[in-house]
């Protein structure tokens, strides 16, 4: 959508998003309801339709090039934030 795109683009990463997306420009709700987002005031005026898996990928790659470590399947026991940080307590 619009605004996840907008978001993405603040990190740098709707390009990578977009390079795998086809492009519509709105979408069908429930009751055959139509919703035209070329209509919005906004530089992505499509919804993108991509797998969540190249967006997690996209997400990805910012968190280890900001420096990030990524951890799945990890349990968040205590998050705890000081001065200069937030701890995180996995198991």
């Amino acid at each position: 959508m619009p605004r996840t795109l907008e978001v993405l683009d603040a990190r740098g990463v709707a390009d990578e998003v977009l390079a795998t997306a086809n492009r519509a420009p709105g979408v069908t709700l429930f009751a055959g309801a139509h919703l035209d987002i070329a209509a919005l005031a906004t530089g992505y005026p499509f919804v993108a339709v991509t797998p969540q898996t190249n967006v997690d990928t996209a997400l990805q790659n910012y968190a280890r090039a900001a420096g990030a470590q990524l951890h799945r399947g990890w349990e968040v026991t205590e998050i705890e934030q000081g001065e200069s940080g937030v701890t995180v307590t996995a198991a």
